[in-house]
């Protein structure tokens, strides 16, 4: 299961670098709100207490404000994130990358521990919103495939707030 969530959080991050149209590939800084909505969850043999878990805490991301400052804002490429991608002792490798103007569409595999996951981003990404559908599909350790479907959308709702900004470290 760890690894289940290791793939979808390699989509995952990869949707919150951002980029926009082809004249300016970078996100806005300021709040974002993310939506997240598991589209479908077919997991073999997955309990259903252990399915209603990742059902409730995929739920639980629904609706999250992030604040993207101007720094990571200069930083998100999505392109270049593709490039990079494989960090946490996962290697990523990508068979299609349009990453050209507002649409996405990536396709492409992640291995981490001997884990493959196939993955495939298809949507808009754009300065002050996005729309991505995220298909994750892999082998269980007993063979059988299993596929995630989540569908996030986030839109930039302004300058970031109390309560979207990330917190400061402690001096020490």
């Amino acid at each position: 299961m760890q690894k289940l969530l290791f793939m979808t959080g390699v989509a995952g991050a990869l949707l919150l670098a951002g980029c926009t149209d082809a004249a300016s590939s970078k996100r806005e800084a300021g709040n974002w709100v993310n939506e997240v909505e598991l589209i479908k969850l077919d997991v073999p043999g997955m309990p259903p207490e252990m399915k209603d878990g990742m059902t409730q805490m995929m739920a639980s991301a629904a609706n999250t404000n992030f604040c993207l400052t101007p720094e990571e804002a200069a930083k998100s490429d999505l392109d270049s994130l593709l490039d990079s991608s494989g960090g946490g002792g996962g290697q990523c490798t990508w068979t299609k990358k349009d990453v050209n103007g507002a649409n996405v569409d990536v396709v492409g595999s992640c291995l981490q521990n001997g884990q493959k996951a196939d993955l495939a981003m298809k949507g808009t990404l754009e300065s002050k919103r996005s729309d991505i559908t995220i298909t994750t599909k892999a082998q269980l350790p007993d063979g059988k495939q299993m596929e995630m479907v989540m569908r996030v959308k986030s839109k930039h709702t302004g300058a970031c707030t109390a309560e979207s900004k990330p917190p400061v470290p402690a001096a020490g």
